[in-house]
């Protein structure tokens, strides 16, 4: 499990949103399963995930709908962000 105190920038982000949109409190490890660890239904994810690309308007980031359902845990996402971002 990650520490979250050693987390980067977009890894924090992405942490930041999740545990803020689900409610939780405890620590979120960057290889959780968003359906299966924490708890995410269908639509969370999409909630999720429009509040992450408002998150990174000024980058102009879209998280396209047939990318969603290969976001399986929040290393995926974190992945998918920084890959965007260059």
């Amino acid at each position: 499990m990650a520490d979250e105190t050693r987390l980067s920038e977009t890894e924090s982000r992405i942490v930041g949103i999740i545990r803020e949109h689900l409610g939780i409190k405890e620590v979120i490890s960057l290889d959780s399963d968003l359906t299966k660890d924490l708890g995410a239904d269908s639509l969370d994810l999409q909630e999720i995930m429009m509040v992450i690309e408002d998150d990174y308007e000024g980058k102009k980031l879209e998280i396209r709908p047939q990318d969603v359902g290969s976001l399986r845990t929040v290393r995926d996402i974190v992945n998918y962000v920084d890959s965007y971002k260059k």
